[in-house]
C-alpha cells in the first residue's frame, strides 16, 4: 500500500514567485528592465519598473515556500520512523492501541492534517479509556498526565514567576493531580 503526499500548497507557492519579476544584483531598483517592445528606448521609468513591494512580497513568498518545503521534509523523515516504529512494534507483540495511535500519528504526517491525529487520540481516550475502561489507554492517558504535572510542578520552582501566574499555575498543578487520581481509580476498578 503506497501513500502519495500532497504538495498541492508548493504549487500555489512556487506559482506566486514565479509571476514576481526578477532584477539582478547590480540594478537599481525601479529601472531594471529596458523596454520589451523597443530595446533601444533605454530603462523604464520607476513607476514602471519593478515596486519594493513588490520584492519584499517575493522575498516572503520563497521565505514562506522554504519554510513549507522544510516543514514537509521533517514530517516525511518522522513519518518514515514511526513507519519503522510501527513494524518492529507489531513484530514485538506492542499494544494494539500504541499502534493504532503510531499509524494514526504517521497518517497526520503524511497528509499534513495534524486535527486528524489530535482528534483521534482525544476519542480513543474518551471512548476505550474513560468510556470503556480499557486499561492501555487509561494508561496512556495516565502517563501524559503524569508528564504534564512534573512539567507545572518544576516551573513552580522557577524564580520570577508574577504572582497571579503562580496562582494559575497552581491551579493547573491541583487539576492535574485530580485528574490523576480519577485516573488511578479507574485504573483500579478494572
Amino acid at each position: 500500500m503506497s501513500m502519495e503526499l500532497d504538495f498541492s500548497i508548493l504549487d500555489t507557492l512556487k506559482t506566486s514567485s514565479q509571476n514576481a519579476p526578477e532584477r539582478t544584483k547590480t540594478e537599481p531598483v525601479g529601472k531594471s528592465a529596458t523596454n520589451e517592445k523597443n530595446g533601444s528606448e533605454g530603462l523604464l521609468g520607476a513607476s514602471e519598473g519593478v515596486s519594493l513591494v513588490s520584492l519584499e512580497r517575493d522575498k516572503e513568498d520563497r521565505a514562506k515556500l522554504r519554510e513549507e518545503y522544510s516543514r514537509l521534509q521533517d514530517n516525511i523523515k518522522t513519518s518514515g520512523t514511526l513507519r519503522t516504529e510501527i513494524i518492529k512494534g507489531a513484530r514485538a507483540g506492542e499494544s494494539i492501541t500504541t499502534l493504532f495511535l503510531s499509524a494514526v500519528k504517521c497518517i497526520s504526517l503524511m497528509t499534513g492534517d495534524t486535527v486528524f491525529s489530535r482528534q483521534i487520540e482525544d476519542d480513543v481516550r474518551a471512548i476505550y479509556g474513560e468510556g470503556l475502561l480499557e486499561p492501555e489507554p487509561l494508561q496512556l492517558q495516565l502517563h501524559e498526565v503524569e508528564e504534564r504535572l512534573g512539567k507545572l510542578q518544576h516551573s513552580l520552582t522557577r524564580a520570577g514567576i508574577a504572582p497571579e501566574d503562580r496562582q494559575r499555575i497552581q491551579n493547573a498543578v491541583q487539576a492535574h493531580q485530580r485528574k490523576r487520581e480519577e485516573l488511578l481509580g479507574l485504573l483500579k476498578t478494572e
